[in-house]
């Protein structure tokens, strides 16, 4: 169910879209059915992108792709940064740093 606010949205960005595409418009339907494809294309990209969305509630919380990819050492997300830079040698990390 669509909030008005996003129905709006949606009837604005139409809208828009018709302007600037006015030139494409060819006549072989009616304008309003020109429109209300324009609209309905809107809302599937709506929707389509509302469902990419990430829920950002726990921002430090690993993504799906990620459970598991740094182990169970409890080092977290940097956690292989760390153990990277632990394997370097003095003299190179000095280069790294310049």
């Amino acid at each position: 169910m669509l909030r008005k606010c996003v129905a709006q949205d949606l009837v604005q960005e139409t809208f828009l879209a018709a302007l600037r595409t006015s030139a494409s418009f060819a006549g072989r339907s009616s304008e309003r059915a020109w429109l209300f494809g324009i609209f309905r294309n809107k809302l599937a990209d709506h929707y389509r992108l509302q469902n990419r969305e990430i829920a950002t509630a726990d921002p430090e919380a690993p993504l799906p792709e990620e459970q598991g990819a740094f182990g169970r050492s409890g080092l977290g997300k940097d956690g292989w940064i760390i153990r990277l830079a632990s394997g370097i040698p003095a003299s190179a990390a000095g280069l790294a740093a310049r």
